[in-house]
């Protein structure tokens, strides 16, 4: 065995910015080998704050957005991070200088966001099942970018909060395209029996009744089938489900008055695209310029996939 594999055998690679780095010898110090994050040595910062210790790399965290704002380049977009992922305040405040938006599923989840920007709010996009009545108020008062409505009756109750505050509350509705992710049964939601969302075939009549209610604003459609996707064509099936069910195009002139059928069938095509991006670029985020038709991808590398981070 070569020292070189002597090497790379004692010390394993590990994720972008954390890696095992030679100091140079010094006089009465020897050179030694140790685990740094970016330049940093971790035990120096161990030995500074104690452990347990949690470290992020904020140039690590910087350059997957970069990418992720590279590969949506052509397409109108915002970029959300999921809090759940990870509400560290000094985290979200460097996304947020970063230009990202937050994906949030819980009124402590979202003051966390207005604690670290307060303009984020225009940006963030709030999801998740069993939203309170004080939550829904807060995030309208706060002027979120979206509601996310996993139901119809949290439909009805949203469209209760917002004719009290006298504001139309802007909503997606989460719908369950019915599309396996093909991935671990436990963190897969797309598919009828899992029971997330609104079944796909009674997602046009729900769209039809909150497009005719005076206090929502019909601004999308949510879509979700699991996390840990390494498969682009799970998100490509999903996307062609959920623009087909939609009907962008028929749906414009009850839904989007202020919309052409053109302008629609295009942002059918929009979302679609959007998965074949957002599904090349969690398979090789290190690629992500390169055109999401550009040929099968190759095979899942070990700590590749991005998970924190959603597009809406």
């Amino acid at each position: 065995m070569t020292e070189a594999n002597r090497e790379r055998t004692s010390f394993p690679e590990r994720p972008p910015a954390f890696t095992y780095q030679t100091t140079r010898p010094r006089v009465l110090r020897p050179a030694t080998t140790a685990l740094h994050c970016e330049r940093v040595p971790l035990h120096q910062v161990a030995e500074q704050y104690g452990t347990p210790l949690f470290v992020y790399s904020a140039s690590a965290i910087r350059d997957r957005v970069r990418e992720f704002k590279i590969a949506f380049r052509q397409v109108p977009h915002t970029l959300c991070y999921s809090v759940k992922a990870n509400p560290n305040l000094r985290l979200l405040k460097m996304l947020a200088s970063e230009g990202c938006g937050f994906d949030v599923v819980s009124g402590g989840e979202l003051e966390r966001v207005l604690r670290a920007s307060r303009r984020s709010a225009s940006r963030t996009v709030f999801s998740g099942v069993g939203k309170t009545e004080q939550e829904i108020l807060h995030a309208l008062k706060a002027q979120i970018l979206l509601f996310n409505v996993e139901s119809e009756s949290e439909l009805w109750k949203l469209a209760e909060c917002s004719g009290r505050q006298r504001v139309r509350a802007p909503i997606a509705l989460r719908v369950n395209p019915d599309v396996s992710a093909d991935t671990h049964p436990y963190i897969s939601t797309g598919l009828r029996q899992h029971k997330f969302g609104i079944p796909i075939e009674e997602a046009r009549t729900l769209y039809a009744r909150a497009g005719g209610t005076r206090h929502l604003r019909i601004a999308g459609v949510s879509v979700h089938i699991g996390s840990q996707i390494t498969d682009v064509r799970s998100f490509a099936a999903a996307m062609h489900r959920v623009a087909t069910v939609a009907e962008l195009c028929e749906m414009a002139p009850s839904l989007l008055p202020d919309a052409s059928a053109e302008a629609c069938r295009s942002a059918a095509l929009d979302l679609v695209r959007v998965a074949a991006v957002k599904g090349f670029i969690a398979l090789h985020p290190r690629e992500a310029a390169r055109p999401a038709g550009g040929g099968e991808p190759r095979s899942l590398r070990s700590g590749s996939v991005v998970e924190a981070v959603a597009c809406t």
